[in-house]
């Protein structure tokens, strides 16, 4: 082979390469917005080539695992959604979606009724990210499955690693006393988000819907 053959060789394949990352590129972004407005069709179809051109996008298993779910099929889905955190297993909890990973998965676990590896499935992430998220997750999964005072645990996980700024677990925790019929202890929760949070919307609309009127004097230090 000629030098000039070489040459024009590895020309045509840099172009090749070039076109197929700028159609992934654009097929994730059709699928992407095609999965917000609902068109799973077109978004499976987009995926699909995406996973067809690279079998280590993670994102487009990601996404696979959420139409599946949208269309009740959680053992489809949870395939998927394994992929796709095998694919990217140990990026920090700051990374885009990877937490929507894991909550995806937890999802299709528990719509599939495998609690016994959801518990396992939680605990695991729990223990390899460490954050007040993690352990918000795994209180909302023993609430579901009945388990209350371990997902008052988790929540208490949740708000003594909490970042100064995050109202989440607070929010959570109120969750859990609404969802157990106990108002008063949902308020002071809510109470204490708002402390953290006093010009958050949806904090103060949910205070408002609870008809409190939050002001100055409504907030709560942040103690368990």
């Amino acid at each position: 082979m000629s030098q000039r053959t070489s040459t024009v060789m590895v020309t045509l394949i840099a172009v090749c390469v070039l076109a197929t990352s700028g159609c992934v590129g654009r097929w994730r972004h059709l699928g992407a917005q095609a999965f917000e407005r609902g068109d799973y069709a077109t978004a499976r179809t987009q995926f699909e080539k995406v996973a067809e051109a690279d079998a280590a996008d993670w994102k487009a298993h990601y996404y696979l695992g959420q139409i599946e779910l949208a269309e009740g099929k959680p053992h489809l889905a949870r395939t998927h959604l394994e992929l796709a955190l095998s694919l990217r297993p140990k990026g920090p909890p700051t990374q885009p979606q990877t937490p929507q990973v894991i909550d995806a998965l937890a999802e299709a676990m528990y719509r599939q009724g495998d609690h016994v590896r959801l518990f396992g499935f939680c605990q695991e992430m729990a223990q390899r990210y460490g954050t007040a998220g993690d352990h918000i997750r795994t209180a909302k999964y023993l609430v579901l499955m009945g388990d209350h005072d371990s997902a008052l645990v988790a929540l208490r996980k949740a708000i003594a690693i909490r970042k100064a700024d995050d109202p989440a677990p607070y929010l959570a925790l109120a969750d859990f006393y609404q969802a157990i019929g106990d108002r008063e202890r949902a308020v002071v929760a809510l109470r204490r988000a708002y402390g953290i949070a006093p010009k958050d919307k949806a904090i103060n609309n949910r205070l408002r819907g609870m008809g409190l009127v939050p002001g100055p004097t409504f907030a709560l230090p942040p103690t368990p």
